[in-house]
């Protein structure tokens, strides 16, 4: 075979055969016979390249050690040492891989048994068993001592102490925790597991019990009945013992749910401010308001406090010098609603009239009115309009009541805010009567139809409506002339002989501009002259009918819905910040009842407090039946010397609009509505502004020709102009610079609304709606 490259390298060639050539060569001696012997290597040591078994000479020393050789070795190592680790990692990861899959399915045929989890459950229980009794009297301990550091914060150090004031804060947190451990007992000793305890104690102790009254108790007996008793003494002890430790254990391991809470600063304290569910007692909860008030910035001191059915009801007194009024917590409901954690319109604020610097709080966390009281049962023939006439149930729990003897009332709400049922309730009281003729004007063509038997006249157009109440003024001027001869006094007195006249006037602001002018007359002589007035409508615009009936009528009644100006239209300019608040309840929407029928009454018998009352409720059905047999029994006649003074007949005092003009009515009234709903804030701005917008169109003199934004945003309930602004800016129409009459009489410029504006966007938008 002839001799290739690799083979006459003498880098790849082995010592031997270098060493043979060389004895081979042709005029060289043998390594013997010469005297330059080559030089023995010994074999390098492991840090050195070397060749097993051999020895090598000088060059051939020099041949392998060079660098290259070198590198080249260390190349081969490494790609050895490599596929050495290479080859045993993945060996040990397919052996690991099979122990683990191994061991993964074995966890879950354990897991998968069905004896696994009772053996856990055993020895869960058996662990409990052994380690309750230890824990149990540690856990008695410290429930101990918790009661008598709750007493520690008592007057006399007794739990029939008072809490002492400055301590309020600390015994309500130790309570806290005492409630909550004793709860977590009582679960634990009604638990499944205590359960099946006291079933293996009383297994346990019955057959000893059995044998002994069974057999008897004879003297020679008597010391092991003692052993028995005291057996099962110290097992019922244990038992408890378990359990306790049980609860406490399971208070320990068991993960809480805890809830991050706010804190307050109260003298370098921070204290939590926490939902009033958190209260267990009257002066718990007077200190979690406190808290809520302080985190708004208002100090109070706790007066006094009670649990209600509904809630809470608790007093505050303001600390003086601190600059806040009863008006700033009103202001600050919506958040402290909030931090209590309760229901929309949940807290009610009623300030005193008494001490202006204590107000009651109420608190609701339930329903007040779940339970109302039944519709009241009349007797015929024995009422007279002096009688009070029960309207439904307030809040604190009282029946309120109203006399509607010479007085007028007015009752406003929004649609869906319970005004029908309210006007029921006082026409049912009144159709039983038999000193009162009751009329029906609606000039919306609907009036009070399931009670239509009681009423002497019904009047259900504009037109109706307007001779109606000239009538009314005609009778009340004739009455006017004759009462100092029929021996009235200063004013009528009603009697079956003399009755008076009660006109239900709903929807009053739909009436024609004569007709109001017509009302507004009647009503300042009506009261003297034996006319009672009660107006009802869905709003009150600001003009000279709502002006006027804003005071002159002495029963008011404030439903869901209202703006704000139209409650200080009926309570006066200080209505809201004294605590009446109709416009945060929310009328009918759908079949969501919300707080329709919840008024606010002024002019009741059982007084004038800012706190709401639930209307009774007469549906159409009793509403009929009751007013037909109301009528039945007889209705009141006119008097002949009321008839004479007038110039009129019965004829003409009797009698009900055509089906046709009411329904013509009707339909107009649902066309407003409709206006109404497309024109949203806007007509709510019109209906404020009625009689400045008719100065304004008709040139009087020092008429203003704008609306300042603040002035419109408080009227309109807003809580500031950008809100108000936010709300029409849907109507183009935007805020600006503009001057007006300031509330001192001074013109002053601010951002407002001009009135041609205001027209303008009425006009755009009912275009574009048609």
């Amino acid at each position: 075979m002839a001799p290739t490259d690799h083979d006459n390298d003498p880098t790849t060639r082995s010592g031997a055969d270098l060493h043979e050539s060389s004895r081979d060569q042709p005029g060289e001696s043998s390594p013997e016979s010469t005297t330059e012997l080559a030089t023995v290597h010994p074999l390098p040591v492991a840090t050195e390249p070397a060749i097993e078994g051999e020895l090598v000479s000088e060059e051939e020393w020099r041949l392998i050690t060079s660098q290259r050789a070198q590198a080249a070795w260390r190349y081969r190592a490494y790609r050895d040492n490599a596929v050495t680790v290479a080859r045993g990692a993945r060996t040990a990861a397919l052996r690991t891989g099979v122990a683990a899959g191994a061991v993964v399915r074995t966890s879950r045929a354990v897991a998968a048994h069905p004896k696994t989890r009772t053996t856990g459950a055993v020895l869960a229980y058996t662990t409990g068993v052994l380690a309750g009794p230890v824990v149990g009297v540690w856990a008695t301990w410290e429930q101990f001592h918790n009661w008598r550091t709750a007493a520690e914060h008592r007057q006399g150090g007794t739990h029939r102490g008072e809490v002492i004031p400055d301590r309020i804060g600390t015994q309500m947190q130790v309570q806290e925790y005492r409630e909550t451990q004793l709860g977590k007992i009582g679960a634990a000793l009604s638990s499944r597991a205590a359960m099946v305890f006291y079933g293996l104690l009383t297994l346990a102790e019955a057959p000893a019990l059995a044998d002994w009254s069974i057999n008897g108790s004879p003297v020679w007996a008597y010391s092991q009945a003692v052993v028995t008793i005291d057996l099962t003494l110290g097992a019922a002890v244990a038992a408890a013992l378990t359990v306790n430790g049980w609860a406490y254990l399971r208070k320990v391991f068991k993960r809480r749910n805890r809830k991050r809470v706010g804190t307050v600063t109260d003298d370098g304290r921070a204290l939590p401010v926490l939902p009033i569910a958190e209260a267990r007692h009257d002066r718990a909860a007077l200190e979690l308001l406190r808290r809520s008030l302080l985190a708004q910035g208002v100090e109070v001191n706790p007066i006094a406090g009670r649990r209600t059915m509904w809630g809470w009801e608790l007093e505050h007194q303001i600390v003086g010098g601190s600059g806040k009024r009863p008006a700033d917590v009103i202001k600050k409901l919506e958040q402290i609603e909030t931090d209590l954690d309760v229901r929309q319109n949940g807290v009610l604020v009623q300030p005193h009239t008494a001490r202006r610097a204590r107000f009651t709080t109420r608190i609701i966390e339930s329903d007040p009115w779940a339970k109302m009281p039944p519709l009241p049962v009349y007797t015929n023939g024995s009422r007279r309009l002096a009688d009070p006439i029960e309207l439904g149930l307030r809040l604190d729990g009282r029946t309120m009541s109203a006399s509607f003897l010479s007085t007028h009332a007015i009752i406003l709400a929004a649609s869906g805010g319970g005004k029908s049922g309210l006007i029921r309730a006082i026409v049912d009281g009144l159709a039983h009567t038999t000193d009162a003729i009751l009329w029906d004007l609606d000039p919306s063509g609907v009036g009070q139809a399931p009670q239509a038997d009681a009423m002497g006249l019904r009047a259900l157009s504009p037109e109706d409506c307007e001779q109606a109440l000239t009538t009314a003024l005609g009778i009340a001027t004739a009455r006017t002339r004759i009462k100092d001869r029929l021996g009235m006094g200063d004013e009528w007195q009603p009697t079956p002989e003399y009755p008076a006249l009660v006109v239900v006037l709903d929807e009053f602001p739909r009436l024609s501009k004569e007709a109001k002018a017509l009302a507004v007359a009647l009503l300042r002589v009506a009261r003297k002259a034996g006319v009672v007035l009660i107006f009802a409508s869905q709003s009150a615009k600001k003009d000279a009918l709502g002006d006027s009936v804003a005071a002159e009528v002495a029963w008011k009644a404030a439903g869901p819905g209202l703006a704000d100006y139209q409650t200080r239209l009926l309570f006066g300019d200080n209505a809201v910040s004294e605590g009446y608040t109709p416009g945060n309840y929310r009328p009918k929407r759908g079949s969501r009842l919300n707080d329709t029928g919840t008024f606010f009454l002024e002019g009741c018998t059982e007084g004038d407090e800012p706190i709401p009352t639930r209307a009774l409720w007469f549906d159409n059905k009793i509403a009929e039946q009751r007013a037909r047999r109301a009528a039945q029994d007889g209705r009141p006649q006119w008097d002949t010397a009321t008839l004479q003074a007038a110039g009129l007949t019965p004829a003409q005092l009797s009698g009900s609009t055509s089906p046709e003009d009411a329904a013509v009515a009707q339909r107009a009234a649902f066309e407003d509505e409709q206006r109404r709903a497309r024109l949203g804030i806007l007509g709510e701005i019109v209906d404020y502004l009625t009689d400045d917008l008719a100065a304004w169109q008709a040139g009087t003199e020092g008429a203003r020709d704008a609306v300042f934004s603040a002035e419109l945003a408080d009227a309109l309930g807003r809580s500031s102009g950008r809100a108000l602004a936010h709300a029409v800016a849907d109507f183009g129409l935007k805020p600006e610079q503009v001057r007006a009459p300031g509330d001192d009489g001074e013109d002053k410029q601010a951002r407002g609304y001009r009135f041609a504006d205001i027209l303008a966007a009425v006009t755009t938008t009912e275009s574009n709606t048609q």
